[in-house]
């Protein structure tokens, strides 16, 4: 996306608006992420469905108002803290893509981990048949559905677990 783009009027984010129009009595939006889904709110939180009290704040980085950055510490795959990611220390949070994007650098630390962590049980972990297009820099894998009648949730657990630290800022719910 361009410059010109993002600060284009209808490229505004909702929140912004819907502040400005007095909808919302915050200017924020929260990401609940969990381990069986989440949800996006706008204006505040509900802690209703929250499985402790203890809400993670990220502050976002503020010198661009139209991207949602944040502070990165450091990159984990399955606990194992990655070596080398220190050096990216800005990270976007996108909630409407299922893609990732890195710079090549970081791909190939990620790529190595998680090839490493695919051959240290191959009858467990990373059960799809992974998919060789000629670029190395593309992981994709074959779900077959055939193979798991009953959902996707063991083919997914298969693979390992990326985890971001992030800067935060601890409060108790509400």
């Amino acid at each position: 996306m361009t410059r010109a783009a993002a600060t284009s009027t209808h490229m505004r984010p909702i929140f912004d608006i819907m502040y400005e129009q007095k909808i919302i009595e915050n200017r924020m939006f929260s990401l609940c992420l969990g381990k069986n889904g989440g949800y996006f709110q706008i204006g505040g939180y509900d802690s209703s469905s929250h499985l402790t009290q203890n809400v993670q704040w990220v502050p976002l980085i503020s010198n661009d108002p139209y991207a949602y950055r944040i502070a990165l510490q450091g990159i984990n795959i399955n606990g194992h803290f990655m070596q080398g990611t220190t050096i990216f220390d800005v990270g976007v949070i996108d909630s409407g893509t299922t893609f990732t994007y890195v710079p090549d650098r970081l791909f190939n630390i990620m790529r190595d981990h998680f090839d490493w962590f695919c051959m240290l049980d191959p009858a467990n972990h990373c059960k799809g048949k992974r998919i060789h297009n000629g670029n190395d820099n593309i992981i994709c894998f074959h779900y077959d559905e055939l193979k798991y009648p009953m959902g996707p949730k063991d083919y997914f657990l298969s693979y390992p677990i990326l985890s971001f630290q992030v800067m935060t800022l601890s409060r108790k719910g509400t």
